[in-house]
C-alpha cells in the first residue's frame, strides 16, 4: 500500500516537473520575443534620432517625429516591464523546480528507506521458515525413533542434529532372562 502511494506520488511529482519544464519553455520564447521587441524599439529610436536631425529645417517634421519617439519611448519602457516581470516568473519558475526536485529526492529516499525495511522483513522471514522446518525435522526424526521404541534426547542445543540412542527400551535385561531384539 504504501509502495503505491509513493508510485502515486512519484507521478504527481513526474508530472509536475513535466509542466514546469513546458512553463520554463514558453517563457524562454516570450523572453526573446520581448529581446526582439525591444532591439526593434531600440533601432526606431535611433533611426527617430536620425530623422529628427535630417529634418530639423521643417518644423511640422520636427513635431511628428519627436510623437515617434515618444512611442517607442513608451513602447521601449512597456517592454522593459514586461521582460522584468517574465524575469521574475522564471526566478519563481526555478525555485518551484527546486523545491519539487527537493521533494523528489525525498521521496525516493523514503522509498528507499521502505526497500531496505521490506528486504530485512523478507531475511527475517526466511531464517525463521528456515528454524521452523530444522525444527519439525528434528521432531519428526523423534517422533519416528519413539514409535519405533528408541529413547530420545529432549533437551539438545539450537543447530545440534538429534540424539537418537541405539538400543530400544524393551531390550533391556529383567532378572536374568536373555531377551534379545
Amino acid at each position: 500500500m504504501k509502495n503505491r502511494q509513493v508510485n502515486v506520488l512519484l507521478e504527481a511529482l513526474q508530472e509536475e516537473r513535466t509542466q514546469r519544464l513546458v512553463d520554463l519553455e514558453a517563457a524562454h520564447l516570450r523572453e526573446r520575443e520581448l529581446r526582439a521587441l525591444a532591439t526593434e524599439a531600440t533601432v526606431a529610436t535611433k533611426g527617430a534620432l536620425l530623422a529628427q536631425e535630417e529634418a530639423s529645417h521643417s518644423r511640422a517634421e520636427i513635431n511628428g517625429l519627436r510623437a515617434t519617439v515618444r512611442c517607442s519611448t513608451k513602447l521601449l519602457h512597456t517592454s522593459e516591464k514586461e521582460y522584468l516581470a517574465m524575469h521574475k516568473e522564471l526566478e519563481t519558475t526555478q525555485l518551484q523546480l527546486l523545491e519539487t526536485r527537493r521533494k523528489l529526492i525525498a521521496s525516493t529516499n523514503d522509498v528507499a528507506v521502505w526497500t531496505d525495511r521490506y528486504n530485512q522483513a523478507m531475511v527475517d522471514l526466511h531464517m525463521a521458515q528456515m528454524k521452523l522446518t530444522q525444527s519439525t525435522i528434528g521432531a519428526s526424526a523423534k517422533e519416528s525413533a519413539l514409535m519405533r521404541g528408541y529413547g530420545v534426547v529432549f533437551a539438545e542445543a539450537d543447530g545440534e542434529a538429534v540424539n537418537i540412542q541405539r538400543n530400544p527400551f524393551h531390550c533391556v535385561k529383567k532378572g536374568g532372562l536373555d531377551n534379545k531384539c
